[in-house]
């Protein structure tokens, strides 16, 4: 299997674990059998984009996110998430000194 199998693999299971799922239980969530799962997690199977989508809502991320293989990427979009929450929150269209802070905080970013 390439490379990517092995990244989705170890981040479906890395994801698994800190839902606190056994293989077992997230087999049972996604309607696979435990040893399909297993060879998933390993790289040794790619899965559809169906069992894709089951995967992903059983451990509560979006899809894509299970292909985000770099922890420094992964952070920077927790953060970019959070930051894209608050910014649709009503705390921040109901008060301009938060965009400001917001724009002061971010603007060296975005050069």
């Amino acid at each position: 299997m390439t490379n990517i199998e092995k990244q989705l693999g170890k981040n479906i299971q890395r994801l698994r674990k800190t839902k606190k799922l056994s293989q077992e239980q997230m087999a049972e969530l996604i309607d696979i059998e435990r040893n399909s799962l297993s060879k998933i997690e390993n790289g040794k199977c790619f899965v559809s984009s169906a069992v894709l989508e089951k995967i992903s809502a059983a451990l509560e991320v979006e899809t894509y996110e299970l292909f985000l293989y770099d922890k420094n990427i992964r952070g920077d979009f927790v953060y970019y998430k959070k930051l894209q929450e608050n910014l649709k929150s009503d705390k921040i269209k109901n008060n301009p000194g938060f965009i400001k802070v917001l724009y002061e905080l971010t603007k060296e970013f975005i050069k």
